[in-house]
């Protein structure tokens, strides 16, 4: 003798299948609307990037990188050598942490006399229409150049020994004959631009300073 389900039995069957896969679909696709999201500016510590509350977040910020990641949209170029363009990150190392550039997927900082490659690390993106490679007796509000203390439109990259790290960049020349090695970007210590370049750490006296255009302008 055959059994019949009642109608009534299929339909609630019917009606839960259906939900379970609508269910699934939903949370397939926030997933892949989550991966595809830009990277969105990650919430800053006050001392990374502000000085008396007058930075703009918003021109600039931080974003996390390893080896054999891509780049984000927007990562601030640091310096060129022939057809390569270097751009800024920075990294932890001996308790602090310092500004560099990306190479070969790396961060490279100068350290101590040496060149040291770091493989987790951030990069620096923003809005480059505010930021400027300033040379360091002068200062950027609001678009126009002024002087006094200057440091207040310096872009922060990192710190060591409770002391800000600012970002600079410089040209590199090595050898005998003065071979040109490209600009690089790097960390301003002691009134030089301490690199890392070839293995070893080099210090520039001729830089300039990323800075801020409008860090102590009104906010509107």
């Amino acid at each position: 003798m055959k059994h019949h389900l009642p109608v009534a039995f299929i339909l609630i069957v019917c009606v839960i299948g259906a939900g379970s896969l609508q269910a699934q679909r939903t949370r397939r696709s926030a997933s892949e609307a989550a991966r595809n999201q830009p990277d969105a500016p990650p919430q800053i510590p006050a001392e990374a990037m502000c000085r008396n509350g007058r930075r703009r977040h918003h021109d600039a910020w931080w974003v996390r990188r390893s080896l054999g990641q891509d780049l984000p949209a927007g990562t601030v170029e640091g310096g060129q050598e022939g057809e390569k363009t270097y751009y800024i990150c920075r990294a932890e190392y001996a308790n602090g942490m310092h500004p560099g550039k990306i190479v070969g997927g790396r961060c490279n900082i100068g350290y101590g006399g040496n060149e040291i490659e770091i493989e987790q690390y951030e990069v620096l993106v923003g809005n480059v229409s505010f930021l400027v490679w300033a040379s360091t007796d002068h200062y950027f509000a609001c678009g126009r150049i002024g002087s006094g203390d200057h440091t207040q439109s310096y872009v922060i990259g990192g710190w060591e020994n409770n002391q800000n790290l600012y970002i600079c960049k410089g040209r590199l020349t090595t050898g005998l004959f003065n071979k040109n090695r490209g600009e690089h970007s790097g960390k301003l210590i002691g009134g030089r631009c301490n690199i890392g370049y070839g293995g070893n750490e080099y210090e520039l006296t001729d830089f300039r300073v990323l800075s801020f255009t409008r860090s102590i302008c009104p906010t509107p």
